[in-house]
C-alpha cells in the first residue's frame, strides 16, 4: 500500500509519502505548475482531471486536454489519470472519457464520494473512493481511498491509500519510449 496526499495547492510541509495527486485541468480551483510538480518529495504522481459537473461539458474536449498534459508531461502510457467527479453520477460522460483516455494509452481511474462513485460506470482503471473515516484503509471495490480530509488532518493536504496494483507515474523508473516516438526509433535504425 502506498500512502498519498493531495491538495488543490501544493502543501508547504509535503509529507514524506510515497505519492503525491495534483490538478492538470477541468474545474480546478488551481492547475499545479511544472515547479509545484518538480518540487514534490514523493516518488509517484497522480494527475487529476477534475469535472464535477459533467452534464455541462463534452467528454472527449475534456479527454483531450488531459491527455495533451500527460503527453507534455511525458507521463508513461498504462498510469492511472483521475478524473475527479465529486458527487457527479454522469455514465454517459465516463465511459466516453474513459474510451478516450484508453484508446490514448492510460487508464482512467473515477473519484468521487462513496455515496455516488459507484453509480458510475466501473472506467479501466477502476474506482477511488472518498470515504473519510480518518482510518487508513481500502474500500471494497477501490483501488484508492481517500480517508482523511485536511480538517480531520489539521493540515493542508488530504490523506488517502493506494492499492501498489495501481498504476501511479513512477518518476524514478528508467523511461521507455512513447509509442508516438516508436516510428522515429524504427526509422533510425
Amino acid at each position: 500500500m502506498r500512502r498519498m496526499y493531495d491538495a488543490a495547492y501544493p502543501p508547504a510541509h509535503p509529507p514524506a509519502w510515497e505519492a503525491v495527486a495534483a490538478y492538470i485541468g477541468g474545474n480546478t480551483p488551481h492547475v499545479w505548475t511544472d515547479a509545484e510538480w518538480e518540487a514534490q518529495p514523493a516518488r509517484y504522481r497522480l494527475p487529476i482531471y477534475v469535472r464535477s459537473n459533467p452534464e455541462d461539458h463534452v467528454a472527449a474536449t475534456d479527454a483531450r486536454q488531459a491527455i495533451a498534459w500527460l503527453r507534455t508531461h511525458n507521463v508513461p502510457r498504462g498510469c492511472l489519470l483521475l478524473l475527479d467527479l465529486e458527487t457527479a453520477v454522469d455514465p454517459q460522460y465516463v465511459r466516453a472519457f474513459d474510451a478516450d483516455v484508453l484508446a490514448a494509452g492510460w487508464k482512467t481511474c473515477a473519484y468521487g464520494s462513496l455515496s455516488t462513485i459507484f453509480h458510475n460506470p466501473r472506467p479501466s482503471g477502476g474506482y477511488f473512493v472518498a470515504h473519510y473515516t480518518g482510518t487508513p484503509h481500502i474500500e471494497p471495490g477501490s483501488v484508492a481511498t481517500q480517508y482523511a480530509d485536511d480538517r480531520m488532518l489539521g493540515t493542508d493536504y488530504d490523506a488517502s491509500l493506494v492499492a501498489d496494483t495501481a498504476p501511479l507515474w513512477d518518476t524514478h523508473a528508467t523511461p521507455t519510449p512513447q509509442e508516438d516516438d516508436q516510428w522515429f526509433l524504427a526509422a533510425s535504425n
